[in-house]
């Protein structure tokens, strides 16, 4: 829930420093406050925590780059994990037809 300003007593707020990192909070949520509507996309079906994201990244990085043994350069890595993740996104066949029409207009140019 966002507080407006009325319902803020500067009075419970320490001035100087305190007071600054307050009304620097206050006003992020008041511009903000048409992004946050955590009811509504809950209802939506959407996820507004970040579990679902660290469980994605745990199971698309994590059991593919960092088994016993694997050291990896970024290009290489960066690689196998858009593989990974064709494969997960069920876009695999998309991906190979973008990478050989990619390596195509590279060799034509």
């Amino acid at each position: 829930m966002i507080l407006s300003h009325s319902r803020v007593s500067y009075s419970q707020i320490d001035h100087g420093h305190r007071r600054n990192i307050s009304e620097r909070e206050i006003k992020y949520l008041e511009r903000n406050s048409k992004r946050m509507m955590y009811g509504t996309f809950k209802k939506e079906g959407y996820f507004i925590g970040s579990g679902v994201i660290e469980a994605g990244c745990k199971t698309v990085v994590g059991k593919r780059t960092k088994q016993s043994g694997m050291f990896w350069q970024v290009k290489g890595a960066q690689n196998i994990l858009n593989i990974r993740c064709a494969i997960l996104g069920n876009t695999y066949d998309k991906f190979w037809e973008y990478r050989n029409h990619s390596e195509t207009d590279r060799l034509a140019s």
